[in-house]
């Protein structure tokens, strides 16, 4: 059950969102660029995509109509918005280690990959769990988010 001290506010949901978000991007990119003949362009490609990304969600912070109670600046927005970038840190150097010992692209793609899938996981739970839900309907809960997350990776590849 959650308790009244386990409130979360809303800028800390909206990092969490962003941050899976750029889970989300870092996943696509890092499939998306495995073909990529070296790896440190390939970290560099994850790493740019997602500033863009970020970039992106700052001018449509900044252009958006806002109420006239909103007074939150793009500074504000910006440190809402940074695990858009930061998300991509975790997954690329699980990338980098698996190759330096000795994984082929593939597999060091492969765990970059489920490093993001892992995110997706752990929030779902943590977040699952703040909700009053426990046991197995927490495993299945988590094992369709990451199943969703999976296609949506998969469907932004085919995309673009």
């Amino acid at each position: 059950m959650s308790h009244p001290s386990d409130e979360i506010s809303p800028e800390y949901g909206e990092r969490i969102s962003l941050w899976l978000y750029g889970l989300m991007v870092t996943g696509a990119t890092l499939v998306a660029g495995a073909r990529v003949d070296d790896l440190w362009e390939l970290i560099f490609l994850v790493v740019v995509t997602n500033i863009v990304y970020y970039l992106t969600h700052l001018l449509a912070s900044w252009v958006a109509p806002r109420s006239d109670e909103d007074e939150r600046s793009l500074g504000h927005h910006a440190r809402i918005a940074a695990p858009m970038v930061s998300a991509a840190f975790g997954p690329l150097a699980v990338t980098l280690v698996a190759s330096v010992l000795g994984a082929g692209r593939a597999m060091a793609v492969l765990c970059g990959l489920v490093t993001v899938l892992m995110g997706f996981a752990g929030v779902a739970a943590i977040g699952l769990r703040r909700r009053g839900m426990g046991g197995v309907r927490i495993l299945v809960a988590v094992v369709f988010i990451v199943s969703v997350a999976v296609l949506l990776i998969g469907a932004k590849l085919i995309v673009h």
